[in-house]
């Protein structure tokens, strides 16, 4: 790889930043891996990186040498990859020395690697991560290995009770990385090193990695309240609906990409989507009231017209006795919404 092609791989892991339901998802590091096996070329190359990126560093070498080649010249803490049942000692010793945390290798044999494990910490390192080996070629394998490393360290035995690095980079066509990977994030991967870094590949890693770190109990949920698009006026139309992320997002962008300049009114409903909302008595009559008089709406338009979701339809009678306001009810899907607008309510 070439010094041009190197630095703008590390300014894309560095730059990116993809916003999903109000979350930005990022990468958090970047691997340096010593394909010269070369200690100078790669002490160089990490200097390189290392001056251009603000991420956590990983040093991806199987010799000793070019670890600490590597450690010479920057001031990072990286994590040291790997210590092996040859080299425990030596890659656990940089690690005591320049207080980095470090793997531990064994390739599908986790009797050897929970000896690297112990030796290492026998000298006094705590952070210690374990990699058992990748083969896509046999991912069941692989995926064995990180199942039984998380059942050992369930039946009180502490050795193995450490990170697990996956390697879906190791394989060599894009779309079994991007499996490899999620599988491997489905089976208790703490950290993976990836090697594709088209959108295509990155987007729907990162995307199961939020999903499945985000608590099921804690629905993801936007702030309640009164939002603009566009420049509206006293005239433009007023919308409605949930402050469950995805919801509220889905909205925001059929509202955005259709231009229009209006109003949306942000109910808490605890995170719930409309139906689940409505049906569980977090979003009613009474609660929609409250909301529209919190956001003194009535001081915000010059009509008395409020658009509520299509799934809220029921509570439209109520709402419509308690508010005084006329209340029609939208699309059930906000892809619906330019049409709404053109039919019923220029219309109206």
């Amino acid at each position: 790889m070439g010094e041009e092609e190197l630095l703008t791989r590390v300014k894309y892991v560095t730059d990116f930043n993809h916003e999903r339901i109000g979350q930005e998802l990022t990468l958090q590091a970047i691997a340096v891996k010593n394909t010269s096996q070369n200690p100078d070329i790669f002490a160089e190359c990490v200097k390189k990186v290392s001056e251009n990126t603000d991420k956590a560093l990983i040093y991806c070498s199987f010799l000793p040498e070019s670890l600490q080649a590597a450690l010479q010249v920057s001031n990072d803490t990286p994590l040291l990859y790997a210590a092996t049942k040859e080299t425990w000692e030596q890659v656990g010793n940089l690690a005591l020395e320049y207080n980095c945390p470090v793997v531990a290798f064994a390739d599908n044999n986790l009797a050897e690697l929970k000896s690297v494990v112990a030796a290492l910490q026998s000298m006094g390192p705590t952070n210690i991560a374990v990699d058992p080996g990748t083969h896509p070629e046999n991912l069941s394998a692989t995926l064995n290995d990180f199942v039984q490393i998380r059942r050992t360290s369930m039946r009180e035995d502490e050795t193995l009770n450490c990170p697990i690095i996956g390697i879906p980079g190791a394989a060599s066509d894009p779309m079994e990385e991007v499996m490899a990977a999620s599988m491997m994030i489905d089976r208790f991967a703490d950290l993976i090193i990836f090697n594709n870094i088209d959108m295509f590949g990155v987007l729907p890693v990162i995307t199961l990695r939020q999903n499945i770190y985000t608590d099921p109990r804690r629905p993801v949920a936007v702030e309640a309240g009164l939002r603009t698009f566009g420049e509206p006026t006293k005239e433009s139309p007023l919308f409605a609906t949930t402050n469950f992320a995805l919801t509220y997002y889905t909205v925001a962008s059929d509202i955005e990409s259709s231009a229009l300049n209006c109003y949306l009114l942000v109910f808490d409903t605890e995170g719930l989507g409309v139906e689940a909302s409505v049906a569980g008595g977090q979003l009613d009559a009474y609660k929609a009231k409250e909301a529209m008089d919190s956001a003194k709406v009535a001081e915000i338009v010059n009509h008395t017209k409020i658009i509520i979701p299509g799934m809220a339809a029921r509570i439209s009678g109520e709402l419509e006795h308690l508010s005084g306001w006329e209340v029609m009810v939208g699309p059930k899907d906000s892809s619906g919404i330019p049409e709404f607008i053109e039919k019923r309510w220029e219309q109206n």
